[in-house]
């Protein structure tokens, strides 16, 4: 338990702990956390998961990783949205639509964003688009077309972007290569 509050990145996974063995002086240490449901955990424990991760580290974390959770509901989105001081969020492979899109374009805070691998649609990518603040982009993976290509590429503060993978069309492609200001790898 004494290694946890020296640890900057921490996982609900890893710990395991009940609430009662966690203290709230993990919160000044923790800048990261990564929950992650195992196979065996019914859905309902996810809720519970970001709720206990509210609990306890809300204010501190700035990294949060909430990949592979198959969030069914919007619930989950609500409690992200709630961290105010998050910069880099990594939502991806749950099974986010263009409403939960919706929900995350609101957390202006957020500089990086790894939303690959679920349902977001072209509709969803305008509401990403608005997301003005936003330096680093993964939307790999999605059912984005090119009408949502081209609102991605109206986000001209983006110097990382992947897009692939998704429904895109040469047309799409041609909104995508007008972005020079990405940075190529």
């Amino acid at each position: 338990m004494t290694s946890l509050f020296r640890k900057s990145f921490f996982s609900l996974t890893e710990a395991r702990y009940s609430a009662g063995d966690l203290s709230f002086a993990v919160a000044e240490s923790v800048k990261s956390a990564a929950v992650r449901v195992t196979s065996h955990w019914k859905m309902c424990q996810v809720s519970n998961s970001l709720y206990l991760l509210k609990l306890i580290i809300m204010n501190s974390i700035v990294n949060l990783k909430v990949s592979g959770n198959l969030f069914d509901s919007l619930d989950q989105l609500k409690l992200i949205r709630e961290m105010k001081q998050l910069t880099s969020l990594d939502i991806y492979y749950n099974q986010i639509s263009d409403e939960g899109a919706k929900y995350i374009s609101e957390m202006k805070q957020l500089t990086s964003l790894n939303i690959s691998v679920n349902r977001i649609s072209d509709e969803g990518a305008k509401f990403i688009s608005e997301m003005k603040q936003l330096i680093s982009l993964d939307i790999y993976n999605n059912e984005i077309g090119d009408e949502g290509a081209k609102f991605i590429s109206e986000m001209k503060q983006l110097t990382s972007l992947n897009i692939s993978d998704n429904e895109i069309s040469d047309k799409g492609s041609k909104y995508i290569s007008e972005m020079k200001q990405l940075l190529l790898f």
